[in-house]
């Protein structure tokens, strides 16, 4: 049998938001193990196209497995 997670992922700026509680509320009423993230927390900015990805082993693994 397969143990699946729902992902519950709030993108608000405002801690323990509306958004928040009505997201925690749905994760709980599933039943299932679940995972809440808040976009707020992660420092998330745009890409650069500097291709320092490109160097990294996972995206090279990626990249051959796709060729």
């Amino acid at each position: 049998m397969i143990n699946m997670k729902v992902l519950g992922v709030s993108g608000s700026p405002i801690k323990d938001s509306n958004t928040d509680r009505a997201l925690k509320t749905v994760l709980d009423a599933t039943g299932m193990d679940t995972e809440f993230i808040r976009l707020k927390n992660y420092n998330i900015e745009p890409c650069r196209a500097c291709l320092k990805c490109v160097d990294t082993k996972p995206v090279s693994s990626m990249m051959t497995a796709i060729h």
